[in-house]
Parts: C-alpha cells; sequence; structure tokens
C-alpha cells in the first residue's frame, strides 16, 4: 500500500463518520477545481460535485476558440483566457480542456488539410499536459482519477488488476503496449484503453 492509498482511506473514513454523526460539511468534503469558460450547464453539473475556486490545481476549460488553440500550441495569448490557460500551464495546474468547446470542432464541412492543422495544434498542446476530453467524460474522469500504469506491457491479467469493477477507462503511458487480448477484454467491458 502506497502513501497515496493510505490517504485516500483515511479520506473516505473521515468521510463516513461526518454522514454517520450528521454533520454536513459538503464546503471541506468537496474536491476543488478551477472552470473557465461560459458552459453555465456543465459548470452546474461540476458544481454538484466539486467546489469551484479559480485557484484549484485541476482546471476545466469549456471552449477555446481557433485562434487561442493556435496561440496556445505556440506557448503565446492575447486573449484573457489564453492568458489564463498559459499561466496555468507555466505553474504546472493540470488543464481539462472540453472537445466539443474547441471552436473549430462545430464546423461540419471543414477541409481535410484545415483539420489536420488543427487537430496538429491539438495534439501540440497535449503534449503540454493538457487533457481533451468530451464532455460527458470529464465528470467521471475528475471523480476517478487515478495513475497512468507504466508497465511495458498492458496483459490480460495486469488490465484486470489495474482495473476495478466501476471503471470505464484505464490510463497508459505512451510507452506501454497494449496486447490483442487486453483490447478485446477492455471492448467486451466497455473499459476505455488510453494513452497519455
Amino acid at each position: 500500500m502506497n502513501e497515496h492509498e493510505l490517504i485516500e482511506i483515511i479520506k473516505r473514513e473521515i468521510e463516513k463518520y461526518y454522514l454517520k454523526s450528521g454533520i454536513k460539511n459538503e464546503v471541506n468534503l468537496k474536491k476543488t477545481i478551477g472552470f473557465l469558460g461560459k458552459d453555465i450547464i456543465l459548470k452546474n453539473n461540476l458544481e454538484e460535485i466539486f467546489k469551484i475556486e479559480e485557484t484549484a490545481d485541476e482546471i476545466v476549460i469549456s471552449e477555446l476558440s481557433i485562434k487561442e488553440l493556435n496561440e496556445i500550441s505556440q506557448g503565446t495569448y492575447s486573449t484573457d483566457i489564453g492568458k489564463k490557460l498559459l499561466y496555468n500551464i507555466l505553474e504546472g495546474k493540470r488543464i481539462i480542456l472540453v472537445k466539443e468547446g474547441i471552436e473549430w470542432r462545430n464546423f461540419s464541412l471543414i477541409p481535410s488539410k484545415l483539420q489536420e492543422k488543427y487537430e496538429e495544434y491539438e495534439k501540440i498542446i497535449e503534449t503540454y499536459g493538457i487533457k481533451i476530453l468530451k464532455r460527458i467524460e470529464i465528470r467521471e474522469y475528475l471523480i476517478g482519477k487515478k495513475e497512468c500504469y507504466n508497465g511495458k506491457v498492458l496483459d490480460l491479467r495486469a488490465l484486470k488488476n489495474s482495473i476495478s469493477r466501476n471503471e470505464e477507462y484505464i490510463e497508459v503511458s505512451t510507452s506501454t503496449m497494449v496486447t490483442e487480448l487486453a483490447k478485446e477484454y477492455a471492448a467486451m467491458n466497455n473499459i476505455k484503453i488510453t494513452k497519455r
């Protein structure tokens, strides 16, 4: 058992104590995240579970314009959102970007060469540590955030040992090779294997 697991066990026991004794101190029990953007529905959805503050270590960005995407990929900014985003990257905070909130993704007839260019920008910002997730995946990602599997090979046995019954995804290192049997098991059990 490592230090992180021990802290999580202690945290759960404290939460049980507060719930049993009738003390509802939700503000202290909620995990703190940051939120930038105009998506009120997503913000309200996240506020049900998390406390939202600007100074949090994990920040959800609900939309990003084409210009901001280009600038952030080059390490510059010209807007307030771009400035906040770049400063948060420089401070080492974990950034989660809503995939549907990226402006160019709202267009259906985009030329393939232009689409490749925008996807290239996205790959560049992902190398900066920004996680691009679908809107429906963000809540689950923040709740069930866990460490990345760093083994050389993810086989069936390692997959079963690394994932609990309620989890729908597992993150593996980009250098990890995933066996065909593990891929089949993941597909049958609706487990998404993501490389980071």
